[in-house]
């Protein structure tokens, strides 16, 4: 695990189930630079404090706002190089 990606041993697990959901995601859908993204996001949120993963919430909360942010990530970049071969 890379320093990035360090979350707090109480939220270890919280951590592993958000990045098992998008790492599938990213993985059906986007690629390995998403799949990163997503893992770096993830263990910034375990760290932040309060963490709104520990608030005990349904863990598909956070993940949405993941996938979410990913998918338009990625719609701006292909409508970027679709302007740029113009």
């Amino acid at each position: 695990m890379s320093e990035t990606e360090q979350v707090p041993a109480a939220l270890q697990g919280k951590y592993d189930e958000i990045v098992a959901l998008t790492d599938q995601f990213c993985q059906q859908h986007l690629n390995e630079e998403y799949r990163s993204l997503c893992r770096r996001m993830a263990a910034k949120l375990c760290r932040k404090r309060p963490s709104p993963v520990a608030t005990g919430k349904p863990i598909r909360g956070p993940v949405a706002l993941l996938i979410r942010w990913a998918g338009q990530l990625s719609v701006r970049q292909e409508s970027d190089a679709s302007h740029a071969g113009r």
